[in-house]
């Protein structure tokens, strides 16, 4: 989200919503005009902003980036807090070899983990951290190496 407030982000995805499009990713962390999702706090006043005003039926995903490194507490409360206002799914909450973070999260919380587009060879699919934890991992079969 690239506006200088929450409200100016929050009306730019509803905009989306209004072009007809049924779900917006929410890219936190990103280099912004605002400090909107570069923490915590103001990622679920996004998410919880987002969801009052754009309604139930909206499908709200959200990407925490690269700009952002969150611990396993601390993606378990936010995203935890987040779930409350009905994400889609979670994504890249870690760097792709803190496998122990990935597995923490998905013990702590039903939220659907999206992972894998920092993947690009068969052994690091092979490696990913949802290998034995039942995870689904989306992947570019144009981008897979062989």
């Amino acid at each position: 989200m690239n506006k200088a407030s929450l409200s100016a982000c929050i009306d730019e995805a509803l905009g989306f919503f209004s072009a007809g499009f049924r779900s917006v990713k929410l890219g936190l962390g990103k280099k912004s005009l605002s400090t909107v999702g570069h923490d915590p706090e103001s990622s679920i006043a996004l998410v919880a902003g987002l969801r009052r005003e754009a309604g139930g039926d909206a499908e709200i995903l959200v990407d925490v980036g690269n700009g952002l490194r969150w611990d396993a507490l601390t993606a378990i409360d936010t995203v935890r807090r987040m779930a409350e206002h009905r994400i889609g799914w979670i994504e890249e909450p870690f760097y792709p070899t803190h496998l122990q973070d990935y597995r923490a999260l998905k013990r702590a919380l039903s939220v659907p983990i999206a992972s894998g587009e920092r993947e690009w060879t068969v052994s690091g699919y092979q490696r990913h951290p949802f290998q034995g934890v039942g995870e689904q991992v989306p992947m570019s079969t144009r981008a897979v190496e062989t």
